[in-house]
């Protein structure tokens, strides 16, 4: 299988491009604006097909591509790849609103074309175990907080809350109501909140931009059970006031535990298969519409 990367910037270099370019059974094309770190990522991975246009890309002949560049180039990269028939993985968001979210999703179904978006804690190990233990969760806590930098409420919502918001949509499926609020400074976001309701199922999801540690702590209650996850790495769960520790072998790789091996083999096996990814673009839609919802009730209240 020949698949194409598009983008070869932080996120790639750190997460996929040490999974894909040592991967025997596919053959890796990668592309970027940028000769030099085109130039770089070819020699230090020996690839050997590498370009400068998705144009050029395309015409190599990709059945797949995995698009890692800027979020508001999402929508007309992909559209460019569908068009060609290329099967595309998108980092999410799929695009700054919903609505060209919406049509770029649209676009595939109609081109006949899988599209998934990188929503990589759905496939982390230990979340995936919380959800296998706990299958009506009563209670669900998340937070993820950053050191900044602060960024208008849009940015921060699609870039990086949604990551919260589709996790939360990963134990409680669709809710039937939800309620938001937010600290708001000079247009910039500090942190938000927001609550979901399903059947009786309580998810609140909260991210603080202006703190001073990068972390990630999840919590769930249910069944006469507390399982909390840390940063997706150290496990705890509580059943009669008796807790157990659980982490990771010294060498599991840190891509393996935040997802992204598993993610990554996921979309490629369903490329090969002909079946329907999951966190498909279809699926993804939830979250954006949650997060434009979040902004409309931020914004006119």
């Amino acid at each position: 299988m020949k698949i194409g990367m598009i983008g070869i910037g932080d996120i790639a270099s750190k997460a996929y491009l040490p999974i894909l370019a040592t991967r025997q059974d596919i053959e890796l094309s990668i592309a970027s604006r940028n000769q030099e770190v085109v130039h770089q990522a070819a020699q230090q991975y020996r690839i050997k097909q590498a370009y400068t246009s998705v144009s050029d890309l395309i015409a190599s002949g990709i059945d797949a591509a995995f698009v890692h560049t800027a979020t508001m180039s999402h929508p007309e990269i992909v559209k460019q790849l569908i068009s060609a028939g290329v099967h595309v993985f998108v980092d999410k968001p799929i695009a700054y609103t919903l609505s060209e979210a919406e049509q770029v999703v649209s676009y595939a179904k109609q081109h006949d074309v899988q599209l998934m978006v990188g929503f990589n804690r759905r496939f982390a190990p230990m979340y995936r175990d919380v959800k296998q233990h706990i299958q009506a969760p009563e209670t669900i806590f998340l937070q993820k907080n950053r050191t900044g930098p602060l960024s208008d409420l849009r940015t921060t919502l699609f870039d990086d809350f949604i990551h919260v918001v589709d996790t939360l949509l990963y134990f409680t499926g669709e809710p039937t109501a939800l309620s938001v609020n937010a600290k708001i400074e000079q247009q910039k976001a500090h942190y938000v909140v927001l609550n979901l309701h399903k059947d009786n199922t309580t998810a609140i999801g909260m991210m603080n931009r202006n703190t001073g540690v990068t972390d990630e702590r999840l919590e769930m209650t249910g069944n006469q059970r507390k399982l909390v996850v840390h940063n997706m790495v150290n496990a705890i769960s509580f059943e009669h006031n008796q807790e157990q520790h659980r982490t990771f072998e010294d060498w599991t790789t840190t891509l393996y535990r935040r997802g992204f091996v598993d993610m990554i083999n996921h979309f490629i096996e369903h490329i090969k298969q002909g079946t329907t990814c999951d966190s498909s673009g279809e699926a993804a839609l939830t979250a954006h519409e949650i997060c434009e919802r979040m902004i409309h009730e931020l914004v006119t209240r």
